[in-house]
């Protein structure tokens, strides 16, 4: 885990709670004098190092634009104060991050199965919100964690949306990767998403090596990275297991008259397999509705296949309100586990994207899941954004069927009064360091962007990330490797070039 104190500390950063980090960004004097132009110029873009190097060398530069001049001097200050032991110490900061990185998991312990129905006593049905709101934290530890991290949140807010997301852009190890993962021809849909479930699924090899003749379901899958990584992997790994291989989706429907805000647009892999994607009874493919979980597992069972793996990806922008995340999302997340129990063969493996853990209804979420499941597991991928709060939950080799778990989550009535009365103390410690550990590496993270906030047009800062991601890509392959996709396993129709 980074050490926050430590890293701010190497990066000469005297309080890490400072809004602005003046002992590093900001000169005490500067001139508004011009000055020729350098290799430090540019503006702010958050593309690839190899063409932000080119784009803006002053040999490719033919003219000064206006309003550069206070620019130039702020870099000209930070070029002079950031030196060789400066760069050295985010160099170090840099290889923590991303040896971190690769060690971002946590193991949660085996439960009972028999204490089920007195974990769940009277809670709030999934469809209802107004349960969300009165749910109350774990412990008083909880609170304190989720205060700690929201503080930290809360200084982002200050600084412009649209610089802080270039600037994480720019400060994200993996943006070098995943640009090139998005024009590799070998790739269908190489997203962010892409990449994550690629490099979950070298970690957890056995997602992929279910009996012959299966199905596995993807839930919120649009636009369709995780079912291509899947296709990828079986095509290159376990190529018998692929060609008996089947898949079914789902996701909101983009193709309503009036749909959802929340629904994705990018339809591309959508309109190349739609045989394959289901919008559940009503056709809005919304997972909260009871009739299109129903339709859904129904559809899974119709061809006769098991399905043995089941992928749930959904998520909701929160970033007007991100102290209310956990809550906004709390039904999603509980209605994704629902069909995903529904759906299981015992021995399946269920793959849930999860985000904060800080109140009851999440934590009693993850016991039942404790409860059915050999082994569930906190991960983090490597390429998972180090300042945001996702992590996936890896639930391995379901005990036995898993409708009578999903029937308690659903008959499940509003009373938080009771809630969490079942949760032994050996457990409330797991998640509550589970929760802790996860929270602390977000907020270094974050820190750690704020102190590079004004100071990314230095050339020497430039070239720490430079090296950080070219070595980042270079580790990732390594542990990850993409191998060719044949032409007669792509899922997605390529035109052919007219002559």
């Amino acid at each position: 885990m980074v050490d926050i104190q430590s890293e701010f500390q190497l990066l000469k950063i005297e309080d890490p709670e400072m809004e602005y980090m003046p002992p590093l960004l900001l000169p005490k004097k500067f001139s508004t004098k011009r000055s020729a132009p350098s290799d430090d110029d540019h503006d702010g873009d958050d593309a690839p190092e190899e063409i932000f190097a080119d784009r803006f060398s002053h040999r490719k530069r033919k003219r000064i634009r206006k309003g550069d001049a206070l620019a130039r001097t702020d870099e000209q200050y930070t070029s002079k104060f950031w030196s060789s032991a400066g760069r050295e110490a985010l160099t170090a900061v840099l290889n923590q991050l991303m040896k971190s990185s690769n060690e971002r998991l946590f193991i949660l312990p085996a439960c009972p199965e028999d204490d089920l129905p007195e974990l769940i006593p009277t809670y709030g049905n999934i469809a209802h919100s107004s349960a969300e709101s009165a749910d109350p934290y774990l412990c008083p530890e909880m609170e304190k964690i989720e205060d700690q991290l929201n503080a930290v949140k809360g200084k982002v807010g200050s600084m412009a949306p649209a610089a802080w997301s270039s600037l994480t852009n720019y400060t994200d190890l993996a943006s070098t990767l995943r640009y090139s993962m998005k024009k590799d021809s070998q790739i269908e849909l190489g997203t962010n998403a892409w990449m994550k479930f690629w490099s979950i699924l070298h970690a957890y090899p056995q997602l992929a090596r279910f009996p012959p003749n299966t199905v596995s379901v993807h839930l919120c899958e649009a636009p369709g990275a995780f079912v291509s990584a899947l296709n990828h992997y079986l095509s290159a790994n376990e190529p018998l297991l692929h060609k008996s291989w089947n898949w079914i989706a789902s996701s909101l429907n983009p193709y309503l008259d009036t749909p959802s805000d929340e629904a994705i647009v990018d339809d591309r892999f959508i309109r190349c397999t739609a045989q394959h994607w289901h919008f559940g009874a009503d056709g809005t493919g919304n997972l909260k509705a009871a009739a299109n979980r129903e339709a859904l597992v129904k559809a899974a069972a119709s061809n006769g296949q098991t399905v043995y793996l089941v992928t749930a990806d959904g998520g909701i922008d929160c970033s007007s309100d991100f102290a209310g995340q956990e809550a906004t999302l709390a039904s999603l997340k509980y209605a994704e586990a629902v069909t995903a129990l529904r759906l299981l063969a015992p021995g399946g493996h269920f793959i849930l994207k999860i985000f904060t853990v800080f109140r009851t209804r999440m934590c009693l979420l993850l016991r039942v899941l404790c409860s059915v499941f050999d082994q569930v597991q906190l991960y983090k991928p490597p390429t998972s954004k180090p300042g945001n709060s996702e992590v996936y939950l890896i639930c391995l080799g379901m005990r036995r069927c898993g409708i009578a778990a999903a029937d308690l989550l659903e008959r499940s009535r509003e009373s938080s009064a009771a809630l969490g009365t079942g949760l032994s103390p050996s457990f409330i410690h797991s998640i509550t360091e589970a929760s802790r550990f996860f929270a602390d590496s977000q907020s270094a993270a974050i820190r750690i962007n704020m102190a590079v906030f004004s100071a990314v047009r230095n050339r020497r800062l430039r070239t720490c990330f430079h090296e950080a991601k070219q070595t980042f890509s270079s580790q990732f392959l390594q542990r990850h490797p993409v191998g060719q996709l044949p032409a007669s396993t792509r899922l997605m129709f390529v035109p052919a070039v007219e002559p």
